[in-house]
């Protein structure tokens, strides 16, 4: 482009630049908000399934071993758990690793969908499809363990 004799170059690439990094940095937030869902899942539907009085939705996260509710500012899916430093506010016990590795990995996996397929509609539709399968394979191994604790 030439505007008043001076020249400039690549101006419409750093807008797609500018807008990519916005559209990834979108995708991983997206991911590890599925990621932080899938923990919920993966944790609270063999539990039901065992005939806990838990339920998926409508109870708020708490620490597994004093029963506190986790604030919602501690419960930012990746940054929580690096914020708590690993441990339970309240009694200090300590907060698996995989929680927060298994949120990233969402977050990754949903980049690495769109940069594929560089389509945002499709790489939902194959995220979603990915999500659900990860997530019953999950629920089927956590609940099979927790059936062999009880016998």
């Amino acid at each position: 482009m030439n505007y008043c004799g001076i020249k400039f170059v690549g101006i419409t690439n750093i807008k797609g630049d500018i807008m990519d990094i916005i559209i990834y940095c979108s995708m991983f937030a997206y991911g590890i908000c599925f990621g932080s869902f899938f923990n919920v899942l993966v944790y609270r539907i063999p539990l039901i399934l065992n005939g806990s009085k838990i339920t998926t939705f409508n109870e708020s996260s708490k620490c597994p071993k004093c029963s506190s509710k986790i604030k919602f500012y501690f419960n930012i899916p990746v940054f929580g758990w690096f914020f708590l430093m690993g441990k339970c506010y309240d009694c200090k016990s300590k907060i698996a690793f995989k929680y927060p590795l298994f949120e990233f990995l969402w977050g990754v996996a949903f980049i690495g969908l769109y940069f594929m397929t560089n389509n945002v509609l499709r790489s939902i539709f194959y995220f979603l499809l990915i999500f659900l399968l990860i997530t019953l394979v999950h629920v089927i191994f956590n609940y099979k363990q927790l059936k062999n604790k009880k016998s």
